[in-house]
C-alpha cells in the first residue's frame, strides 16, 4: 500500500498536478522502480526524479538504481524513435498506394503527455480505411512479411522487429455480440479523422472518447490493465475536452453498460493522479471504485497464462470465472451469452485456442 501511495505522489509531482513531493526518507527505490514498470510509468516516475533536482528537495536515490533507470529511459526514448520512423514509412508507403493510413492508440496518444516519448510503446495500431486486403497484399508484395490472419480485429505483420496491427474491426463482437453496433459506430465516426504531417491520419475525439473506454474496459475485463492506461485516458481528456460532446459519450456507455467502470476509471484519476474533477464525470460506486483501483495496483487473479494449450484453456477458463465481477461492469450481455459467442469465436479461430490471440 505505501509503495502505491509513493507511486502516486512521485506521479502527481512529474506530471505537474503537484509542487510537493515529500518522499524522499525511507523510499525503497527498487521496488518502486521494479513497481513503476510493472504499471508502465518507467519515465514518468524518472521525470519525479529529475525535476526534484532542480527543487530544493532532491529525491535520494542509489546510484547503482538511478542508472539502472536511466538506462530504461534512454532505451524506451530509442523504441519510440523507432516507432515513429516506422510509421512515417509505412504511412508514406500507402500513400504512394492511394491508401489512407490513421493511427490508433500508441504515439498518437503520447502526443497528449507532457513528454511524449516518455509514453512507452507497445504495438503499432492502424486502420487502412476497408483498403486492409489490399495494404495486406502490398506490404507482403514489397516487404515479403508474413500475414497472421489468426486474429478477429486484425491481421498482424512485423517491420523492422516491431509488430503491427492492421485493424478491420474496432469491437471483437465476435466474443460479445454487443460489440457490433458500437463497432458500427465507430467505423462511421472514423471518417471523421484528421490529417497530420508525415501522411498519418489520427481517429477524432469523439472517436477516441469512445474507443479509448472499451479498448481499457476490455483488457480490464480479460487480463488487467495499468496506471498507464488511467494516463491515456486522463491525458486525453484534458487535452480534448472541448472538442467532445460528452453527452453523446455517456450515452453510448451506459448503453453499452460501461459507465459504472468509466466513472470509477474517472474517480482515480481524479483523486489519486490530481487531474481537475471538472473536466471528468465523477461518482458512482465508492467500493467499486477502490476495487478496480486495487485490482490495476494488484490483480486479483495473477496466474500466468501457460503455454500448453490444454493448461492454457483450463486457466483462461479459471480467469474467466474469477473476471466474472468485470464482466458485469464492461458489458452488457450475461455470462452464459458470453461463454457462448467466446466458444464460437475460438471455433471460428482455432489459432486462438492456444495463445492469447483475440
Amino acid at each position: 500500500m505505501m509503495d502505491s501511495i509513493c507511486l502516486f505522489e512521485l506521479l502527481r509531482y512529474a506530471i505537474g498536478k503537484s509542487d510537493i513531493c515529500n518522499k524522499s526518507i525511507g523510499i525503497d527505490w527498487d521496488r518502486i522502480y521494479g513497481y513503476a514498470q510493472g504499471q508502465g510509468v518507467t519515465a514518468l516516475v524518472f521525470d519525479a526524479i529529475d525535476r526534484s533536482y532542480s527543487s530544493r528537495h532532491p529525491l535520494n536515490i542509489g546510484f547503482k538504481t538511478k542508472m539502472n533507470w536511466i538506462g530504461d529511459v534512454q532505451q524506451m526514448e530509442a523504441i519510440y524513435d523507432l516507432h515513429k520512423n516506422i510509421i512515417i514509412n509505412l504511412a508514406k508507403f500507402y500513400q504512394q498506394c492511394g491508401i489512407r493510413m490513421m493511427l490508433l492508440k500508441g504515439i498518437g496518444l503520447s502526443y497528449d503527455y507532457p513528454i511524449p516519448n516518455h509514453r512507452p510503446c507497445g504495438d503499432i495500431d492502424i486502420y487502412l480505411y476497408g483498403d486492409l486486403k489490399r495494404g495486406d497484399r502490398l506490404i507482403k508484395e514489397q516487404f515479403g512479411v508474413t500475414i497472421d490472419t489468426d486474429y478477429h480485429k486484425h491481421t498482424v505483420f512485423e517491420l523492422g522487429g516491431v509488430k503491427i496491427e492492421n485493424h478491420y474491426d474496432f469491437a471483437n463482437y465476435h466474443k460479445h455480440w454487443s460489440s457490433k453496433r458500437l463497432d458500427k459506430w465507430l467505423k462511421q465516426e472514423a471518417e471523421n479523422s484528421y490529417h497530420t504531417n508525415n501522411n498519418i491520419w489520427l481517429p477524432s475525439p469523439n472517436f477516441n472518447a469512445i474507443f479509448l473506454v472499451r479498448h481499457a474496459a476490455s483488457h480490464f475485463a480479460a487480463e488487467g490493465i495499468t496506471i498507464r492506461h488511467l494516463l491515456d485516458w486522463a491525458f486525453f481528456v484534458e487535452k480534448h475536452y472541448n472538442e467532445v460532446d460528452w453527452e453523446w459519450q455517456w450515452k453510448i456507455c451506459k448503453e453499452q453498460n460501461m459507465n459504472q467502470f468509466l466513472l470509477a476509471v474517472n474517480n482515480i484519476c481524479v483523486r489519486y493522479l490530481g487531474f481537475d474533477n471538472l473536466i471528468f464525470r465523477t461518482g458512482g460506486d465508492e467500493n467499486l471504485t477502490e476495487r478496480i483501483l486495487n485490482d490495476i495496483l494488484q490483480p486479483e487473479f495473477q496466474e500466468k497464462n501457460p503455454t500448453n494449450v490444454l493448461p492454457y484453456v483450463l486457466s483462461r477458463g479459471k480467469r474467466w470465472w474469477a473476471n466474472r465481477w468485470k464482466h458485469r461492469i464492461v458489458y452488457p450481455e450475461g455470462m452464459l451469452t458470453t461463454l457462448f459467442s467466446q466458444i464460437s469465436a475460438h471455433l471460428m479461430k482455432p489459432a486462438t485456442l492456444g495463445n492469447n490471440k483475440g
